[in-house]
């Protein structure tokens, strides 16, 4: 008798991104996964500082892989992760990624 080699599971590429993450649905949110998993630091520099970090990968992320609706989920579960009220120094974290974001588009050579 032989043994049935399983094959190892395929992580996709958007699960590798350090702000997004895997997670058992719950009664309340059937999403398994998590596009905006962030641990603000309670001050606002140090949070666009990292905001920017992950709009760096972020945006490397949807150069690789071409056109991706990953950006809308992200945008989605920022107003998630914070229900709509964002405090002063968690903001840092939305301001940086899209001021990262937003200064990669002006740079590019894409016409509008």
């Amino acid at each position: 008798m032989s043994k049935r080699k399983t094959k190892p599971a395929l992580i996709h590429p958007i699960a590798l991104l350090s702000f997004v993450t895997d997670r058992e649905p719950t009664d309340d949110n059937n999403l398994r996964r998590v596009f905006w998993q962030v641990s603000p630091s309670g001050d606002f520099h140090d949070n666009c500082t990292l905001g920017r970090a992950y709009g760096e990968e972020a945006a490397r992320y949807l150069q690789r892989e071409g056109l991706s609706p990953a950006l809308g989920w992200i945008v989605l579960d920022m107003i998630r992760a914070f229900g709509g009220k964002v405090q002063q120094p968690d903001s840092g974290l939305v301001v940086g990624f899209m001021t990262y974001l937003a200064g990669h588009v002006a740079q590019s050579q894409v016409r509008l």
